[in-house]
């Protein structure tokens, strides 16, 4: 392009300079070149606003073209990957909730069920055997029966001493000795600190 430029600037020079030393014969010519210049630069124009105006054409074509596209396929993935999320999201907690509601509250009440049954069955347990404990505390303090306190003490635990008056035999004291599970009655001579065992109930 730039070359038919300067291709025409020189012939107008040229032609310039043939018309300026006056001779007819070249007036003639310096005519002829002036138009043939004018003529290529006309065509030339014509020819570069053609060629401009097709490529300009073309590119804004391919370019709207490919702008369509890119923006179709982003907004296509976005609004895929926007519904395939929020599709997951809702049958994920959907589930989760149906599934965990259900088992929970059986499990919830098995476990109040259970609970209640184990209390049950150590509440019983505990009773049986403070009834054993009791009857066997008992029947082994009978085998101590004019045995001292501290003996009986010494096999079936602690105890709580009242202690009376005389008995009816001089110089007897009287008193009660409170076991878990019985009593033992108790008779001391005056003045010794010995409890014997009497009886147990």
């Amino acid at each position: 392009m730039r070359k038919k430029i300067y291709g025409v600037i020189t012939l107008s020079m040229l032609a310039l300079c043939l018309a300026a030393c006056g001779n007819s014969t070249s007036k003639e010519d310096t005519t002829t070149a002036v138009a043939k210049v004018e003529t290529t630069e006309k065509t030339t124009e014509k020819t570069t606003e053609k060629t401009t105006e097709a490529t300009t054409e073309k590119t804004t074509e391919k370019t709207t073209e490919k702008t369509t596209e890119k923006t179709t396929e982003k907004t296509t993935e976005a609004t895929t990957e926007a519904t395939t999320e929020a599709t997951t999201e809702a049958t994920t907690e959907a589930t989760t909730e149906a599934t965990t509601e259900a088992p929970t509250e059986e499990a919830t009440e098995k476990k109040k069920e259970k609970k209640t049954t184990e209390k049950q069955k150590k509440e019983k347990t505990e009773e049986e055997t403070e009834e054993t404990t009791e009857a066997s505390n008992k029947s082994v303090a009978e085998s101590y029966i004019g045995s001292t306190l501290d003996d009986l003490a010494a096999a079936c635990g602690g105890y709580t001493l009242e202690t009376g008056g005389a008995c009816s035999l001089e110089g007897e004291l009287s008193g009660i000795a409170y076991f878990d599970g019985f009593t033992a009655y108790l008779h001391s001579e005056q003045g010794q600190t010995v409890w014997i065992v009497d009886a147990i109930e």
